[in-house]
């Protein structure tokens, strides 16, 4: 399995080194079980390179034409199921902590804290957890007591 991101996103069109065929066949050539791309189709469409451009057209087309580009990446909530696309990088922000998810929720961390998820990721003010300590484990969770 191979995980690469494509850290390029600007609306320059600089794309760097993924503006390169050669480049772009050895990273598109050495996945054998399957492979994960995250980056900007828009950046890599609308390169400043017209090699780049033509070369990543071909490949996200392909990509396209077989269902396999997504409109953000996706994040799921362990405890609910609940699915959804961060598609920016403010959704990113606010949803990647919990999974994208905003319900409700008394689960129990192996800490022993029991947390409920609020609503845009903000947090409530934390309460004493168990033996006393303050509840600090993560700034988008807040104690349930």
């Amino acid at each position: 399995m191979v995980v690469a991101s494509l850290v390029r996103s600007n609306a320059a069109g600089s794309v760097g080194f993924l503006r390169e065929p050669e480049r772009i066949n050895v990273l598109l050539s050495r996945a054998r079980h399957g492979m994960v791309l995250i980056g900007n189709s828009h950046t890599l469409r609308n390169a400043k390179s017209v090699e780049a451009r033509r070369h990543w057209g071909v490949v996200l087309e392909k990509l396209e034409a077989g269902g396999a580009v997504a409109p953000g990446f996706p994040a799921v909530c362990v405890n609910h199921g609940t699915l959804v696309s961060l598609a920016t990088p403010g959704a990113f922000a606010v949803g990647s902590p919990h999974g994208g998810c905003s319900r409700p929720c008394d689960h129990v961390l192996p800490c022993g804290h029991r947390w409920a998820v609020l609503h845009g990721g903000q947090a409530a003010r934390s309460t004493l957890g168990p033996k006393g300590r303050t509840a600090s484990h993560n700034p988008f969770y807040a104690e349930r007591t």
